[in-house]
């Protein structure tokens, strides 16, 4: 668990570094990198639309641990995701100020629901005045006011650890939450 927290964050401090955001808008950790899993024709997109809700793949990086994870969602036809950076899929939602949207996945030891419990407290230093929804199959939806803007996760427990979809929306684009949960509740380990 220390080593687990220390790479989390040494990955804070070299991503504030290269932050150009204020500080209204850091406070989050870093997020490990992903890869999009190339499909049939064996390419990747860079900020393409992403279809039309149909299940996209990507490949994590699980921080603490070797291991890869495979991992899928239904991303809205309204957004971009872009791959190119190496840094993870990231995905822009169109007419919305989303400060940061991607998925992460972190290595945890213990039952899934320990390491849920384990995942939010790594994420949410005070969860006072934070929305939680207990989800079938032992995921959770959190979100919370973070400064001028909304630090929402889904937490998804994975074989080796917890898989999350991240978003940080200001506070002006708070009516898009809906609309992120719900291509966040379709986050899951693929086959």
């Amino acid at each position: 668990m220390h080593r687990v927290m220390h790479l989390m964050r040494v990955v804070a401090v070299v991503s504030a570094v290269a932050c150009s955001s204020s500080k209204s808008d850091s406070g989050t950790k870093s997020e490990p990198a992903a890869k999009t899993v190339p499909g049939p024709t064996g390419q990747s997109p860079a900020a393409v639309p992403s279809g039309k809700g149909s299940m996209q793949t990507y490949l994590l990086t699980t921080t603490g641990s070797d291991t890869p994870v495979k991992v899928q969602a239904a991303i809205p036809s309204s957004w971009t995701v872009d791959t190119s950076t190496g840094d993870g899929p990231t995905f822009k939602v169109s007419g919305a100020d989303v400060k940061q949207l991607t998925f992460a996945a972190i290595s945890l030891n213990g039952d899934n629901g320990a390491r849920i419990t384990k995942a939010i407290k790594m994420q949410y230093d005070d969860t006072t005045g934070a929305e939680r929804v207990e989800l079938s199959g032992g995921r959770v939806w959190m979100s919370a006011p973070q400064g001028n803007n909304i630090h929402a996760r889904i937490f998804v427990p994975s074989p080796d650890g917890v898989v999350m979809g991240f978003a940080l929306v200001s506070s002006a684009s708070a009516d898009r939450l809906p609309e992120i949960r719900s291509a966040f509740e379709t986050l899951a380990i693929a086959p």
